[in-house]
């Protein structure tokens, strides 16, 4: 087993009380629950429960939910196609985030069997990424060794509140240096932010991180969703 994917058996199982082969103290032996818990425990947001609720669309974005759950039913299609998503709104609590994680979370769930205890999803709150990078020693650390080695192997990576504030451009060329690489060689991301008229994402990102955007399939969510 990757000495990097951990596994944590104070999580739950997220398929007790539906598994014909639940027994009590069945998690240590269950295959499933083990490579589920190294996926899950290794993708940098591990609290399940918050995001694996049902969202309801405010009307207006009813065409947008359809088409999530259209991406969220053929993830490994998305995957393997090499598929790039921007999800976008402007107002806050319109479920960016949640279609985002639920994606990470049924691709794991398609791929589990065989998959050998690797990493294979993260999500990167990308201002506390950047943030953490500001300070030079943060590149010695474990913690940033291990992200490093997910943004630039790991088939699908989040990129979560990409626009949230202007970036410098050492920033712009630091998170450049990672999507570049990735669509290079073929790997899938899913993009949240607030903004996508290009010259709003312009001022904010820079031209490079613009065009990236613009190239991927963009749906924008505009009401509150309810839990």
């Amino acid at each position: 087993m990757n000495d990097n994917a951990l596994i944590d058996f104070k999580i739950d199982c997220w398929y007790s009380g539906g598994c014909p082969k639940e027994f009590p103290n069945c998690k240590k032996t269950c295959h499933r629950y083990l490579e589920m818990n190294c996926l899950i425990n290794n993708c940098g947001m591990k609290n399940t429960k918050k995001y694996l609720k049902a969202l309801t669309p405010s009307k207006v974005d009813v065409p947008a939910f359809v088409r999530l759950q259209n991406i969220k039913d053929n993830i490994l299609e998305f995957i393997n196609n090499c598929g790039n998503l921007y999800i976008c709104s402007v107002n806050l609590q319109t479920g960016k985030t949640t279609w985002s994680l639920k994606m990470l979370y049924k691709f794991f769930d398609e791929i589990w069997a065989g998959n050998g205890f690797r990493p294979r999803g993260y999500f990167i709150h990308v201002p506390e990424f950047l943030a953490k990078m500001k300070d030079f020693s943060y590149k010695e650390t474990p913690e940033f060794k291990k992200i490093d080695k997910y943004l630039k192997t790991c088939d699908l990576v989040i990129w979560d509140d990409i626009t949230s504030q202007p970036l410098t451009q050492n920033e712009q060329n630091i998170l450049n240096v990672y999507i570049d690489k990735r669509m290079l060689e073929d790997k899938a991301n899913i993009f949240n932010g607030k903004y996508y008229k290009p010259e709003q994402l312009q001022q904010v990102i820079g031209n490079r991180l613009t065009e990236r955007l613009a190239s991927t399939e963009i749906i924008i969510l505009q009401g509150k969703s309810v839990e």
